[in-house]
C-alpha cells in the first residue's frame, strides 16, 4: 500500500457532519467541496462552518442551512433526534431510489458517486431490515434526507480529494439510553446503527446520549478497512470535527489522522528458550556474541 492512510479516532462517536468538519481541517478545499455538492439537484442551501471549542480543544463544526429561511436543515449532532426515517407507502419524503438518482445525475467523480451511493444503500438496507420492510418502502423525511445527502456526498468527496487509499478506525463507542425517533423512543444504540455495525468491534460507553448516528455507522460500514488501535503510520495532518453538543465526560470531537503506513516500522519478535544443560560461564560469552551479531 502506497497511498494515504486515514485513521478515524472516534472516541466521542461519529456523525456525518463531524466527519465532514474534520476532512475540511485536513485540507479539503471548501470551494471545491461546495462546487461538487451544488451539482446535486437539491433546494438552495448554504454551508456554514465554525471553529468551536469542546473542553478546551478546537475543532470545526459544520451545518447546512436553507437559503430561503423557511426552515433550517436538521443539524446532525450529538444532541439531536434520531435521523428521521419513515416507512409508509404514502409519504412526503425521499426514497432511496430518489436519492440514488440525484447523486448519479450530479456528474460527480466516479469514486465519489460509488462511495456515496454505497453508503446510502447500506443505510436504507439497515432501516429496512430492522423495521421488517423493503428498501422500496423506506423513505427519509425531506429535510433530514437533504442534510444526509450533503453530509454523505461531502464525506465521499473529501476522501477522494485527499486521495485516501485506506481507512482504519478505532472501535466506535456504543452508549446506552433512549433517543426520540419518528417511531417513538428507541434504545441506544438505535436498531439501524447497531445493524450497520454488525461484525465491528465496539467499545461500551456509559454516557446516555447517541454518539454514533446511523449516517456515521454507514460511513464506517462502507469505508473502514480495519478496526483497532492506531496503525504503524507517519502522521502528516490531523483534523478535528466538532459535534454540536457539549458532552459531560469527553470533548465532543472526531479526530482524523492522515498519513502513510510506516513501512520501516520494525516487527518485534521475542525468542525465548530454557537452557538447563550448559555451563553458566558460557552465557556471558553467548550474550556478547549475540549482541555483536545484531
Amino acid at each position: 500500500m502506497t497511498g494515504p492512510l486515514l485513521y478515524v479516532d472516534c472516541f466521542s462517536g461519529i456523525a456525518g457532519d463531524m466527519m465532514l468538519g474534520a476532512l475540511l481541517e485536513l485540507g479539503v478545499p471548501r470551494d471545491d467541496l461546495e462546487g461538487a455538492l451544488r451539482r446535486i439537484d437539491l433546494p438552495a442551501w448554504r454551508l456554514v462552518t465554525e471553529r468551536v471549542q469542546r473542553m478546551t480543544l478546537a475543532g470545526t463544526a459544520v451545518r447546512f442551512e436553507a437559503v430561503d429561511h423557511d426552515h433550517h436543515h436538521h443539524d446532525h449532532d450529538h444532541d439531536h433526534d434520531h435521523e428521521p426515517v419513515e416507512h409508509h407507502v404514502h409519504h412526503h419524503g425521499l426514497s432511496p431510489a430518489d436519492i440514488d438518482a440525484r447523486i448519479r445525475a450530479a456528474a460527480l467523480p466516479p469514486p465519489v458517486e460509488a462511495r456515496a451511493t454505497a453508503i446510502f444503500a447500506a443505510l436504507a438496507e439497515a432501516e429496512a431490515r430492522v423495521h421488517g420492510t423493503t428498501v422500496a418502502e423506506v423513505h427519509f423525511h425531506e429535510v433530514g434526507a437533504i442534510d444526509s445527502i450533503l453530509d454523505i456526498v461531502g464525506v465521499a468527496y473529501g476522501l477522494w480529494k485527499l486521495g485516501i487509499d485506506r481507512v482504519e478506525s478505532a472501535p466506535p463507542p456504543i452508549s446506552r439510553g433512549f433517543v426520540r425517533t419518528a417511531h417513538g423512543r428507541m434504545p441506544l444504540p438505535t436498531p439501524a446503527t447497531l445493524d450497520l455495525l454488525r461484525g465491528v468491534p465496539l467499545t461500551p460507553c456509559a454516557l446516555p446520549r447517541e454518539l454514533v448516528t446511523p449516517t456515521g455507522a454507514a460511513i464506517l460500514r462502507v469505508s473502514a478497512d480495519r478496526y483497532g488501535d492506531f496503525p504503524a503510520m507517519v502522521a502528516s495532518a490531523i483534523g478535528w470535527g466538532a459535534g454540536r453538543a457539549d458532552l459531560a465526560d469527553r470533548p465532543n470531537l472526531l479526530r482524523l489522522v492522515l498519513g502513510h503506513a510506516d513501512a520501516t516500522a520494525p516487527d518485534c519478535h521475542v525468542v525465548e528458550a530454557n537452557i538447563d544443560d550448559m555451563s553458566p560461564e558460557l552465557a556471558g560469552w553467548l550474550m556478547e556474541a549475540l549482541f555483536a551479531a545484531g
